[in-house]
């Protein structure tokens, strides 16, 4: 019964934790952010599927569990200290994309 608590608890906060970095770099509401979302929760899916049928969460040395929630506090440690508009900063075009606020 833990385990499903725990994946539970994971499948509910990994969306949240794409809502926030989201919200935190001004990316908007736009297919972009859809894309980012709905690929969080395929890898978490797939991961899922993966558990059930082979028995094992065989998790490599570098993987998203451990090493994208620490790359994820690191960003927000550095946008508590920096502030949120060093993530507004342009880098290039992406009206290619047609992504309404991207310059």
């Amino acid at each position: 019964m833990g385990l499903v608590f725990d994946h539970g608890c994971d499948a509910f906060s990994s969306g949240f934790w794409v809502i926030m970095m989201g919200k935190m770099m001004s990316v908007g509401n736009n297919a972009l952010s859809f894309i980012l979302l709905c690929t969080i929760y395929a890898c978490f899916h797939f991961a899922t599927l993966e558990e059930y049928y082979l028995g094992t969460l065989r998790l490599p040395v570098c993987n998203g569990v451990s090493d994208g929630s620490i790359a994820m506090i690191i960003t927000f440690l550095i946008t508590g200290i920096l502030g949120a508009d060093i993530w507004t900063v342009p880098v290039g075009s992406g009206k290619w994309m047609h992504i309404e606020g991207v310059d």
